[in-house]
């Protein structure tokens, strides 16, 4: 599929966004119809648009379109037709759009305008008109609002923030959690923000870890912004077109039809389990949507029960929030709190779906591997803290257990770490020597302590034992 103009470096210009958000806008009235596209836009749009209807036709070169077309697409004209999407032309006023297709088409007209700020998407209007439809429903999308903790490389998180609201053709807003964030990464995010008012950003002044930065952004989302959807996302991800429309849409539908849906993710080229897929090796960002189009032509709408979705990128109903709130802080930096947020939400009755067209890419890893961090030994030590929090004795009894949870399912979003005050730095991570250390990790400890020191020293930790074993 062609994208116009789409940058490698994965930048996203506002014609092209104001471009897709209009096509994803009207999607789901494409859906079993044979379309026609007249104008400037009609060959991307028909290449489009095609993945969903019954058939769809670049009439442009025709100059008519066939009375057997059950909807007509138009960028440059306002032909006679029953049903269309019109895109105003050059010589017709945005004051003047709306009276004029009334006058040629009737009162089953309906403006939308192009909102006078970023990411410029569509919203009902009756005076400053772009669009206008004939013989169809009033469209709608759900506000969204996303948490992203960063911790650096603004620009990263920036450029997936920017894609993320262009392919998304509701409002989309995005907390980030500046994470202990250099000084130049903190300004370049509080630049970003101050151009885009769908962007906030909460400032920590150390590294608190996915999991409690995630938490900071949706309680400041669910204190001020009250989206319908919620969701959190790693920053080193870059959504295909159709990614969030995908997953909102299945968690309306999957609403609408009583499956109480908690958690929906998406699929990607980087990440653990039955998410994991392949659409193909891709040079760039213009190659990845090509190939992240392809996949959906085959999978637009299909979703699948799952036992976990991983927190790679997740889109929450607020019904599963109100249930189990957020994650837990004793994992730290991160992995497992995914773990134990699924849990969590099939425990409060809810349901965990993998949304299959939407795809996600994913870099992976990129803030173990900038701080240093031993990610296999991040991964042990975080395994022992779900077992022991779930008081199961391996990680397959943790999700085939029907028990009764042994401790409350809601989390509060301001909930802090209770910090031993022994924190001591293990494979590149500062642990909690005694909440968070695994005991094999604190026995080294301890032996590390006692390095050079006489052998009877050991006589009075094995006396402390006895004591405290007894």
């Amino acid at each position: 599929m062609k994208t116009p103009g789409v940058a490698k470096n994965y930048s996203v210009s506002v014609d092209q966004a104001w471009l897709w958000q209009s096509l994803l806008f009207f999607r789901d009235a494409y859906s079993g119809k044979a379309i026609a596209t007249l104008g400037s836009h009609a060959e991307l749009a028909t290449e489009y648009i095609g993945a969903f209807a019954r058939t769809a036709l670049n009439a442009t070169k025709r100059g008519s379109v066939p009375d057997s077309y059950d909807l007509v697409i138009s960028f440059d004209e306002m032909p006679e037709v029953a049903t269309a999407i019109l895109f105003r032309p050059e010589h017709i006023s945005r004051k003047d759009f709306l009276s004029k297709a009334k006058a040629l088409y009737g009162d089953g007209c309906i403006g939308y305008e192009r909102a006078g700020r970023h990411p410029f998407g569509l919203r009902l209007s009756d005076s400053n008109t772009d669009v206008v439809t004939v013989g169809l429903e009033k469209v709608s999308w759900p506000s969204v609002g996303m948490a992203m903790p960063v911790q650096a490389d603004a620009k990263q998180a920036i450029e997936a923030i920017t894609a993320f609201q262009s392919f998304y053709p509701g409002d989309l807003h995005v907390a980030v959690t500046a994470n202990g964030c250099s000084s130049e990464d903190l300004s370049e995010l509080k630049a970003f923000s101050s151009s885009n008012k769908l962007v906030h950003v909460i400032e920590s002044t150390t590294n608190i870890g996915y999991g409690p930065g995630a938490n900071l952004g949706l309680e400041f989302l669910q204190n001020n912004v009250s989206p319908d959807l919620y969701g959190v996302t790693n920053d080193d991800v870059m959504p295909a077109i159709d990614c969030m429309v995908e997953m909102v849409s299945a968690m309306m539908e999957l609403h609408t039809r009583g499956h109480k849906p908690g958690v929906i993710g998406p699929v990607s080229n980087n990440i653990h389990g039955v998410q994991q897929v392949n659409i193909g090796d891709y040079r760039d960002y213009h190659d990845l949507q090509r190939k992240a189009f392809s996949w959906l032509q085959q999978r637009q709408g299909a979703v699948d029960p799952v036992p976990q979705i991983r927190g790679l990128c997740i889109l929450i109903h607020p019904d599963c929030i109100a249930a189990v709130g957020g994650f837990d802080p004793r994992f730290g930096l991160g992995n497992f709190e995914d773990d134990d947020y699924n849990l969590r939400t099939k425990h409060a009755g809810f349901t965990t779906w993998l949304a299959e067209g939407a795809f996600l890419h994913h870099k992976g890893s990129s803030t173990f591997k900038r701080l240093g961090i031993d990610y296999s030994s991040n991964i042990q030590r975080n395994l022992q803290l779900i077992l022991e929090k779930w008081g199961q004795p391996s990680i397959e009894a943790l999700w085939e257990s029907k028990a009764k949870p042994p401790m409350p399912l809601y989390q509060p979003f301001e909930t802090k770490w209770v910090d031993s005050g022994v924190n001591v730095q293990i494979n590149g991570d500062y642990v909690d020597l005694i909440h968070q250390a695994t005991p094999q990790e604190f026995g080294l400890y301890v032996a590390t302590r006692l390095m050079g020191r006489p052998r009877t020293e050991r006589l009075k930790i094995l006396q402390v034992l006895e004591k405290l074993c007894a």
